[in-house]
């Protein structure tokens, strides 16, 4: 991997890292969040721009594997077999991946 791919690799990263605290740090109590739209538009947010940088995670891994880059679905599909167990799992009879990309719509 070249340093250009590479830094932009890191940065995906700690976009996830960011993202992923953020909403850690300000989910409220079920109340608190129906009662407060910009708290809610803001976690919505945050959420949009962590399933965008997973989506470009894995996009940018897909080729580093030679893997030809697809949708965000396809390149997760692609990429499970490289994937550790627990990050691929399905919870709750539903595909994770897909969930969180879903939530761009």
């Amino acid at each position: 991997m070249d340093e250009k791919r590479e830094r932009r690799f890191y940065q995906k990263l700690e976009t996830l890292e960011d993202r992923l605290t953020f909403i850690e740090e300000n989910f409220p109590e079920v109340d608190e969040l129906i009662g407060n739209r910009v708290l809610r538009k803001a976690l919505y947010k945050e959420f949009q721009e962590l399933t965008e940088a997973l989506g470009d995670l894995s996009a940018m891994m897909a080729k580093e594997e030679g893997i030809l880059v697809k949708d965000d679905y396809t390149n997760l599909e692609r990429l499970k077999p490289l994937l550790e167990p627990d990050v691929t799992r399905e919870p709750q009879e539903g595909k994770w991946s897909q969930e969180c990309a879903g939530a761009r719509i």
